[in-house]
């Protein structure tokens, strides 16, 4: 017999008690475990009474030692780390190998000598089929006057930053410090200091001032309280009265997601400053290039610009107009996760090469995807335009990702009815045009 539990009893077996009627000695009502109960009906002593049972979708209870778990089941909870890490590897593979399975299936299947689909008059062919494409020129990137050469285009969609200088830097990092929350066996603090000079010689290199080559090094536990170990760190920052901590480089001792969870929601939710993490296998053998990505990281989040389009490109693009570039997902609860709101994100440009760009978050209701509140972010992104232009955007590119086609429609229509409503309420007879793309 198959059971599909949905749960698990609340007491153990030996506590949890129901109304029990003896077929034996009808009329005769007792109130009885489901331990004593199987002892009674079947015969049957549990070895472990002591534990709960499944409970079916009936309310039906089973002891667990009774049951076996069928082989084979698709697993809808959340992965783990390495369980994710083992499903991105297998399912990370090149698109010729791809093709040599999917074939390979399709002649071990031998679907077009199956009488079912012969006597429906069908053919499958073995080949896949074909289409025309095309390869699209890849763009030129711009980085800072002093690069060599100030402006290259990639090749086989790769490139690296030698001698290049970011676009524009953020602002100088004066007040940081470095929190490392592995043992000092692990980063002892020579090695730490080795790699904070050589991440600074990059940064400087890179076009990216800091200004303080020696901040705070402390050590933290990972397993006290992350909020109040990044607290520390930032109180021991030199700083005038009335400046604020710019930055926190948090030393990971690895890949553990959830310390680095942690770290971020303290830094956004409670600290309100920036964070920049890292693991401390990289703190060994200094890496040029890994200092290099470090340093476009850092200098973003301070204010900068890494890299940007060809201005003429961009104007020929945009048909020479002001254009918002918006974007929009909900992120919703993972499989067997209950009573978690969905989180929708709204990210708009603040200038007019589409470089520079702030977030907006809207909580909703678990596993819902249409967006509510959302005529007050796109108000909120208007403003920011503004703010980083002075001018109104005459055109807006709004970018949704998520919608299944049986959603689109009405995603789209009530959508792109808040955007419309947003840009009247700014001003009135305010209405750019809006190129909606899902």
């Amino acid at each position: 017999r198959k059971l599909t539990a949905k749960g698990m009893t609340a007491k153990a077996l030996d506590k949890e008690s129901f109304e029990w009627e003896d077929p034996n000695n009808p009329g005769s009502v007792e109130n009885i475990t489901i331990a004593r109960y199987f002892q009674k009906r079947y015969n049957i002593t549990l070895r472990y009474p002591f534990l709960p049972g499944l409970v079916g979708r009936r309310n039906s209870i089973f002891p667990i030692e009774m049951c076996e778990i069928v082989d084979n089941q698709r697993f809808k909870g959340k992965l783990d780390e390495k369980q994710t890490a083992d499903m991105v590897r297998f399912a990370c593979q090149k698109p010729s190998s791809n093709m040599e399975q999917i074939c390979s299936v399709l002649n071990q299947l031998n679907l077009g000598s199956a009488p079912t689909v012969s006597s429906f008059g069908l053919a499958i062919p073995t080949e896949l089929s074909k289409v025309e494409s095309r390869i699209l020129p890849a763009p030129v990137i711009n980085y800072g006057a002093a690069s060599r050469p100030p402006s290259m285009t990639p090749r086989d969609g790769a490139w690296n930053m030698r001698d290049k200088c970011v676009l524009s830097s953020g602002k100088p990092l004066r007040h940081w410090a470095v929190l490392i929350l592995a043992n000092r066996n692990m980063v002892p603090e020579n090695k730490a200091q080795n790699f904070i000079s050589t991440l600074v010689q990059i940064c400087n290199q890179t076009g990216y001032p800091i200004e303080n080559p020696r901040p705070v090094i402390m050590y933290g536990n990972q397993n006290a309280d992350i909020g109040n170990e990044m607290r520390a760190a930032c109180k021991n920052i030199r700083m005038r009265p009335g400046e604020a901590p710019q930055l926190l480089l948090v030393v990971l001792p690895s890949t553990n997601t959830q310390v680095y969870q942690m770290v971020k929601n303290s830094a956004y939710t409670t600290l309100g400053v920036h964070t920049q993490c890292m693991q401390a296998k990289h703190i060994q053998r200094p890496n040029p290039q890994y200092c290099a990505n470090l340093c476009l990281k850092i200098n973003v989040k301070l204010g900068g610009s890494n890299q940007s389009l060809p201005a003429a490109s961009m104007q020929q693009m945009l048909h020479r107009k002001p254009t918002l570039f918006l974007g929009c997902d909900v992120t919703h609860p993972a499989p067997g996760e209950q009573g978690k709101p969905s989180i929708a994100s709204v990210v708009g440009s603040t200038d007019f090469m589409g470089v520079r760009y702030a977030a907006t978050l809207i909580q909703l209701p678990s596993r819902q995807e249409l967006v509510e509140k959302l005529q007050e972010a796109i108000v909120r992104h208007l403003k920011l335009f503004f703010k980083g232009t002075r001018t109104k955007p005459q055109c807006i590119v709004f970018y949704r990702d998520g919608v299944s086609e049986t959603q689109f429609a009405q995603v789209r229509d009530r959508e792109l009815l808040e955007i419309q409503r947003a840009c009247a309420s700014v001003e009135a007879g305010y209405s750019p045009e809006i190129t909606f793309l899902a």
